[in-house]
């Protein structure tokens, strides 16, 4: 495993949902090495200001925590946001609102963190292509059984750090905790 000369604390974002990724990152804030920042999802409801000021919110205490050498934990609200009346379109527009929310949360970062556990699969995806801008990775192997560890490519975002890809529904209650030790080791 690669481990960065970087003073930093390292970022976890969680955007999955589900009860297995909840449970997860409930182990995960048990470490003291963490801290929680909850990125309040919902507020997507209350208009682009409101929602685009929650996000700055966000990456300033993921950016306190990252300086002070803790690991930012970032999550989104844990339940599914539906709305009575609601249509498939407005629905899929809201959760790409979302989506980009939870992305701008690393793309925006101006501090380099030690390493970044993204968590669900929409968001392991649009954080490795879009917000870290990763073009080719060198696969390092897996950090836990079924979730594999890139190092990012001298091209994107935060060049040559451990880049963690975490489905929501793999692994037990434990691995989300295991695999951020393991980067803290």
């Amino acid at each position: 495993m690669i481990r960065s000369d970087s003073t930093n604390g390292g970022l976890v974002v969680v955007g999955s949902h589900t009860q297995k990724t909840s449970e997860q990152l409930a182990e995960l804030l048990k470490l003291e090495t963490t801290e929680a920042v909850a990125f309040n999802s919902d507020l997507v409801l209350e208009g682009e200001s409101a929602f685009a000021e929650e996000i700055q919110r966000c990456i300033r205490e993921e950016e306190r925590i990252i300086r002070d050498g803790k690991t930012a934990v970032c999550y989104t609200s844990r339940k599914l946001l539906t709305l009575e009346n609601d249509t498939p379109e407005s629905a899929l527009l809201r959760s790409v609102k979302i989506s980009d929310g939870v992305q701008r949360l690393v793309r925006d970062l101006k501090e380099t963190p030690a390493f970044i556990i993204a968590k669900g699969g929409i968001t392991s995806s649009t954080i490795g292509t879009e917000a870290l801008g990763v073009k080719r990775a060198l696969v390092l192997g897996q950090i836990v059984p079924g979730v594999p560890v890139w190092q990012t490519d001298p091209g994107s975002r935060f060049p040559g750090i451990p880049y963690i890809i975490f489905p929501g529904n793999v692994g037990n209650r434990e691995s989300l905790k295991e695999a951020a030790k393991r980067l803290l080791e």
